[in-house]
């Protein structure tokens, strides 16, 4: 979670299988622990939401079918029960907007009231939304393990593109005044989809040349600097690479620039401020629950 200034420490939140949100920062190499909660079900998904928007700078997690919104300071201040026949595996949050994915039903809600579902004959992996560039509609995008993305309006498909290999994470790639939706796949490679007119898959940006493995969590900062966000990836064998992007062009231009092995599975990343005030960092939880900065 940003700080209030740029460059200034983040707070980091982290959830568990035992059910247990906290809150933490590090000052001066130790950990200082903001709040955290009881225990209870398995946490699924945790998004916090930083931007303009009446949910600006809120952590929400889920649980079997249940949605928990907390303040930066531990507050609860939204407990909502979706009302879903199964269990909720990942969401997304855009302002007062709410998507909620089971394995085969997608739900939105606005203010918790809800506006649409689709119930998909495939087994739905991730979500996100966002409002058309052209139309300023809002739209959402799943991702199916049967190698189809599709998207979505009014809870309604309007568009299935097909890809040649499993996705297991969608992203939204923003760079100034650009929006590209990547997803990452089971046998390591990144797809990127035309959000210019949503009717096509646009390419590969990473390939599987060297057998990698699957791609379990995706981030976009500007960790060196140059003023442009690079794109970070985790991966099953422990795998973190970050690649400098150039999406601008009419040819998508990609270069690894850095990677490093933490020996186990990634469940995910994070970059910000976090270790010390002014250098930008990579957070990974891993797969036995270590954290590393």
């Amino acid at each position: 979670m940003p700080g209030n200034l740029p460059k200034e420490q983040c707070k980091v939140a982290i959830v568990d299988e035992d059910g247990v949100l906290q809150v933490f920062s590090i000052k001066k190499d130790e950990i200082v622990l903001h709040f955290k909660t009881l225990p209870g079900p398995p946490i699924s998904s945790l998004k916090y939401v930083n931007g303009s928007g009446l949910n600006q700078g809120k952590i929400f997690v889920a649980s079997k079918n249940e949605v928990r919104g907390y303040s930066q300071r531990g507050k609860l201040f939204l407990t909502f029960d979706s009302g879903l026949t199964e269990p909720i595996s990942t969401m997304f949050v855009m302002d007062n907007d709410l998507f909620l994915c089971g394995k085969h039903i997608y739900t939105h809600y606005r203010d918790c009231r809800e506006v649409g579902s689709y119930l998909c004959g495939d087994k739905i992996v991730d979500v996100v939304a966002f409002y058309s560039t052209k139309s300023r509609r809002l739209m959402s995008i799943i991702a199916c393990e049967g190698r189809m993305c599709r998207i979505l309006e009014h809870a309604r498909v309007t568009c299935s593109l097909e890809v040649d290999t499993s996705p297991t994470i969608l992203h939204l790639h923003e760079d100034d005044d650009s929006r590209s939706v990547l997803f990452g796949t089971i046998d390591g490679r990144v797809g990127i989809l035309n959000v210019g007119n949503l009717q096509a898959f646009k390419g590969w940006l990473i390939s599987n040349e060297n057998n990698s493995s699957s791609i379990n969590c995706m981030d976009s900062y500007d960790l060196n600097g140059s003023d442009t966000n690079q794109l970070i990836i985790g991966r099953q064998d422990g795998m973190i690479e970050v690649y400098q992007l150039s999406l601008n062009l009419n040819v998508e231009v990609i270069q690894k620039i850095f990677s490093f092995d933490c020996n186990e599975r990634v469940t995910a990343l994070k970059c910000g401020v976090i270790g010390e005030q002014g250098f930008n960092e990579i957070l990974v939880t891993s797969y036995t629950g270590r954290v590393l900065v």
